[in-house]
């Protein structure tokens, strides 16, 4: 199991420097994961361990002594207001706001936290960093990542972005997470299986039961974020689901919370009121009553699971065609069609299968509790700096002034010369090995050689 936390291993690097020190280390890589979001770019980068300046939650959930070597960074262009943007890869996308992306920041924190407690598993990865650029800082950020690649997907991804940072733009903002080992986005096993549909199984990429296992564990993700967790996504198309091996079986993440709502949090966002969410609450606590009631009532079970997702299906439907109207095309057109596509894939039998697996996953995911981390942790270690705080921190202490950006060009330059010093180091250590093998074949030779005499 994966538990997607991430803590600073030297609390002295603030800002953006932990994460541009990683991007300048030697032998690091950068390419581009997903572009299916609707505001973000998500770019995969990897590090070597030796370089790494986060760690995880080990196996057990209860210390963080992983070192993390690969990481998810999420790149939106943030303006005064939300406007459409270009076409990027024949794929409609919309600008955030500076405030909406510390927001889904925020909020994803918030969910990590909220889904390990107990032990159980993660339904989003944690968050490590958070980067607001300003305009020109974004700019000089882009030419530099230009700079450290030559991956064909980011240079086109930074020739589309640097034109959209016009005057009305405030910068570009970048939020890190880790990668979960072992992925694969959902849309590619969607589209694996249904490219192999009518062929022998042994000859499939992606085979029923695996598929069947897949739908489910994405389902009972979604379920859980709404009746556990009080978050209604908005977002889940299918490359914001991340499908991972844990063990010999296959689990779930969610990815992307720019556009979510926290039922929880009391406030009013873009999609719902108060009002609206406080009578989502109750909604919410009568699926969770029958949660528990179906637990011990199996004929009930796939029904349950059926009229939950439904419910969230149609909220996200409806929602986004009121208002982003301009996005769809027509009314079967949303982010979560790839659930409409399944009932067209999967015969009746199937479906039944993936909803009765969905349940049981859920119901050890929301009810399974074993030794954790303790709350008393997480908070120490906010205070000590090694994990983001967004409670005692406010959106101004996460944007990349000129100050900050100095730091990191002394951090990186130290950074080069703790690289150098290293390669010296490896450098000197591989002569002195040499030379004390070739002393040592040197003295069994002579050794030999008088033997002989």
């Amino acid at each position: 199991m994966q538990y997607g936390g991430l803590k600073l291993r030297n609390p002295e690097k603030t800002g953006f420097t932990p994460i541009y020190d990683m991007i300048n280390s030697p032998g690091s890589s950068i390419s581009v994961l997903t572009v299916g979001s609707l505001k973000g770019f998500m770019l995969m980068l990897n590090v070597p361990e030796l370089y790494s300046e986060y760690t995880d939650l080990n196996y057990t959930g209860t210390k963080f002594t992983k070192v993390v070597k690969s990481y998810i960074l999420k790149l939106t262009l943030t303006k005064r207001s939300v406007t459409q943007l270009p076409l990027f890869n024949y794929s409609k996308k919309s600008s955030g706001t500076r405030e909406g992306f510390f927001k889904e920041a925020k909020l994803q924190q918030t969910i990590w936290e909220r889904s390990i407690s107990g032990g159980r598993p993660i339904v989003c990865p944690g968050v490590a960093n958070l980067a607001l650029f300003n305009k020109k800082e974004s700019i000089e950020f882009l030419n530099y990542l230009k700079g450290k690649t030559t991956n064909w997907g980011v240079q086109n991804l930074i020739r589309y972005l640097i034109p959209c940072l016009t005057s009305n733009t405030d910068g570009l903002g970048v939020l890190t997470m880790p990668t979960i080992q072992e992925s694969k986005i959902f849309e590619e096993y969607i589209y694996e299986y249904r490219d192999n549909i009518g062929q022998e199984e042994s000859e499939q990429l992606v085979t029923r039961p695996v598929m069947e296992i897949v739908y489910a564990r994405v389902l009972s993700q979604v379920a859980r974020l709404f009746i556990d967790l009080g978050v209604i996504h908005f977002d889940l198309h299918a490359g914001n689901s991340l499908i991972y091996k844990s063990g010999s079986s296959l689990r779930a993440v969610i990815i992307d919370f720019g556009l979510a709502s926290d039922l929880l949090s009391g406030n009013e966002d873009n999609y719902f009121t108060v009002a609206d969410k406080t009578q989502l609450l109750m909604i919410k606590n009568q699926y969770d009553k029958k949660f528990i009631h179906a637990i011990n009532e199996g004929d009930e079970q796939i029904e349950f699971m059926k009229n939950t997702i439904d419910f969230i299906a149609e909220t996200e439907r409806s929602k986004n065609h009121q208002l982003r109207p301009h996005h769809y095309e027509n009314d079967d057109e949303y982010q979560m069609d790839w659930y409409n596509d399944m009932s067209r894939m999967l015969s009746s039998t199937s479906k039944n299968n993936v909803f009765k697996s969905a349940f049981e996953f859920l119901r050890k995911d929301c009810l399974s509790i074993k030794q954790a981390i303790l709350p008393t942790t997480i908070a120490k270690y906010k205070r000590d700096g090694n994990l983001l705080d967004f409670v005692n921190n406010s959106i101004t202490d996460f944007i990349i002034t000129k100050k900050r950006k100095r730091d990191m060009s002394r951090s990186a330059s130290r950074s080069a010369s703790r690289s150098r010093s290293a390669s010296r180091s490896a450098s000197r250590s591989a002569s002195r090995s040499a030379s004390r093998s070739a002393s040592r074949s040197t003295s069994r030779s002579t050794s030999r050689s008088s033997k002989s005499r």
